[in-house]
């Protein structure tokens, strides 16, 4: 069983910091190794995470998160079972929305598990799109 959560949080820095870089740089190196996969969403105002994987591993993931200084206010929006993952094609995906698109999706995804379920819905596309544009896309 795979254990899929999601989390928003707020950034301690403006978008596109090294911040931002430094934390997909640690997911790339670490969460292959560990079994994790997921998706990180930065707008201006939060990051919104999804992370896939054991049960055990995503709570000892999430504990370290929490202890993280570059963000603060970590409130997790959804926690469940399932047996596929959502992010089965990365071990971390990573957007940047604009202030612009950061407000749109926001505003329109609802809230509770609409909000969860939309938000989940937004970062396939993204990473269904990033997989389109890839020159690796033929080597698949």
């Amino acid at each position: 069983m795979i254990r899929t959560v999601m989390y928003q949080s707020t950034p301690k820095t403006e978008m596109h910091s090294t911040d931002d870089y430094d934390i997909m740089e640690s997911a790339w190196q670490h969460n292959d190794a560990m079994g994790i996969s997921g998706f990180l969403l930065r707008t201006p105002y939060n990051y919104f995470q999804v992370l896939e994987g054991q049960p055990e591993v995503i709570d000892d993931l999430i504990l370290m998160i929490r202890d993280d200084t570059r963000h603060q206010n970590l409130e997790i929006l959804s926690d469940r079972s399932s047996k596929e993952r959502v992010f089965d094609n990365w071990c971390m995906d990573y957007h940047v929305a604009s202030e612009d698109e950061g407000a749109d999706v926001i505003s329109k995804l609802g809230t509770g598990e609409d909000f969860v379920a939309a938000l989940i819905s937004y970062m396939q596309r993204k990473s269904k799109q990033k997989i389109a544009r890839s020159p690796l896309k033929a080597f698949s």
